[in-house]
């Protein structure tokens, strides 16, 4: 990561099962969390959603599985890039963006 350009990354996460684990050598650079629950507590109650979006439906959703990458982690992965490059999150997040507009063009629909 530190070897590549920033112009030439686009940002994911390893869904479903690969979170930044205290071990991993780029963990040092994650500020964020999100509220986990054990795959066993996580129950229909609890919501079967996308991650800690906490839309205020009461559908349980706010909660991550444990161990479980969701998609809001990539905000993770933003952070690990940042780190490594000596950039700010901000700029990491921008240049992807484009980076991925630029490979796959507008995500608007067209028309």
């Amino acid at each position: 990561v530190k070897q590549l350009p920033l112009d030439r990354l686009i940002l994911e996460t390893d869904c479903p099962w690969c979170d930044i684990r205290p071990s991993h050598a780029g963990a040092k650079h994650v500020r964020t969390s999100f509220p986990t629950k054990k795959d066993k507590q996580y129950t229909r109650e609890l919501g079967s959603g996308s991650g800690a979006d906490d839309d205020g439906k009461g559908d349980g959703d706010g909660f991550c599985v444990k161990n479980r990458t969701e998609p809001c982690h990539v905000a993770q992965v933003a952070e690990v890039v940042a780190g490594i490059k000596g950039v700010n999150v901000r700029e990491v997040v921008d240049v992807c963006s484009r980076n991925v507009y630029h490979l796959f063009g507008s995500l608007e629909k067209k028309r």
